[in-house]
């Protein structure tokens, strides 16, 4: 047996080995060679990475003051001493998790504004500036409370003192950034809330810039973005889910050539890629209940464009505090060769969209993820009043239970939004 190579063991005897090993050793042994990558399931795919808060008690009794991450498929919690949460336990207490893609995550220090990005199967990381080195952060206090000037354009002396919990939930609602970072070649986009703005940074750089439009505004309302490839990516605005293109390589400048006057409206870095999903008509004729509004989102699936919607009832309970529930959503599909050149989709075949704080991601139901049906949309967000996790079946239009798993009640009553996370070795 020993002169025999890796490949020639039976899959059933692969599977067996797989199902005693730690659930962060599966993806290695799927990097093995392709026969144990078909004998292996894609395991653990999703998992949830559950934030700090002191005051949520988990399912074992405790009470948990770091990060915790389950395995949506196994059903289960990773131990404390497993390498991935070791990982997350090394950035210091109260730590944000800010966003999630191509198995890395981005996280925001609540004492210092770092941002950094982290493989916590791999271990690796990337340092980016820090939101401190952005002109709307006015200032860092010694008391924990940082100088937020909402407004970058107008009233420049004017800003709030907020707590840097506040601020980093409100200013960095979604952190995108591109596959595969290094220190010295990567690129990375701040999705703010309502009251915030589009910034970027990308290699090398010391600073956040804030996107800006050629006449020189501030690109607002964008509510999710997608990486395609190198310093590429694409933007989607809430409410009528207009996408724009970013292209974060190139240096800004006009175009005095170009004939769309369109195109006048948008710089080279920043250009108009499809018309919007849906019109006014359209968006105002679906939000008329009192505090109903459209929140739009991008995926990749399959190597398609898709544009996912959901219908949200909010309520303000507290100064920027919203609760609520999604009364309706939807999936799209891009075709440029049709005027509109979005269709709508009743059914994703096997695969399955998870929305939150992550770079939105489609994965295979097929692919050993039990717990996550094709044709689902997953939505995992700290507004949802009942609990932070809902599903959505799109071919019979409705809401169902998400998941009825004992270890996943962590999740209803965490008051930081979890963030789903695809491993890698990458």
């Amino acid at each position: 047996m020993a002169s025999r190579s890796f490949a020639d063991l039976p899959g059933d005897i692969v599977r067996i080995v797989a199902d005693r090993v730690s659930v962060e050793c599966r993806p290695r042994m799927r990097a093995v060679c392709s026969a144990w990558r078909a004998a292996v399931p894609a395991e653990p795919q999703p998992w949830i990475v559950l934030q700090p808060d002191g005051d949520t008690v988990s399912p074992e009794g405790g009470r948990r003051s770091g990060f915790a991450v389950l395995s949506l498929t196994a059903g289960v919690n990773l131990s404390p001493d497993s390498s991935v949460v070791r990982s997350l336990d090394a950035f210091p207490a109260g730590s944000r998790c800010v966003g999630a893609g191509h198995g890395w995550l981005a996280l925001v220090g609540t004492d210092d504004l770092s941002v950094t990005l982290l493989n916590p199967v791999t271990g690796r990381h990337v340092s980016l500036p820090p939101l401190t080195k952005h002109p709307i952060v006015g200032g860092l206090l010694e008391d924990g409370r940082v100088m937020w000037r909402p407004w970058i354009d107008a009233w420049t002396d004017s800003g709030k003192l907020a707590p840097v919990e506040e601020f980093v939930d409100t200013f960095v609602r979604k952190l995108v950034f591109s596959a595969s970072p290094e220190q010295d070649d990567y690129f990375a986009v701040v999705v703010g809330d309502r009251m915030s703005y589009a910034v970027y940074a990308r290699a090398g750089a010391a600073a956040w810039e804030t996107l800006r439009f050629a006449y020189g505004t501030t690109v607002s309302l964008v509510h999710d973005v997608v990486h395609v490839e190198g310093g590429r990516f694409l933007a989607v605005t809430r409410c009528h889910g207009t996408v724009l293109k970013l292209d974060l390589a190139v240096q800004d400048q006009n175009d005095e050539e170009e004939e769309d006057f369109l195109y006048h409206l948008y710089s080279p870095r920043v250009r108009p890629f499809s018309r919007p999903l849906l019109s006014t008509g359209a968006y105002f004729a679906r939000g008329t209940t009192p505090h109903m509004h459209v929140e739009n989102y991008l995926a990749l699936v399959d190597g398609e464009l898709y544009q996912i919607w959901a219908s949200w009832v909010l309520s303000e309970i507290d100064i920027m505090v919203f609760r609520g529930h999604i009364v309706d959503a939807g999936v799209a599909r891009f075709e440029p060769q049709r005027s509109p050149c979005w269709s709508e989709v009743t059914d994703l075949g096997e695969w399955a969209v998870l929305v939150g704080k992550n770079e939105t991601v489609a994965v295979h139901a097929g692919d050993g993820t039990a717990r996550v049906r094709g044709s689902y949309l997953y939505f995992m967000d700290s507004r949802l009043e009942e609990a932070v996790l809902c599903a959505f079946d799109l071919k019979n239009g409705k809401q169902v239970a998400a998941c009825d798993s004992e270890a996943l009640r962590w999740l209803f009553n965490t008051p930081p939004a979890p963030v789903w996370f695809l491993p890698s070795l990458k």
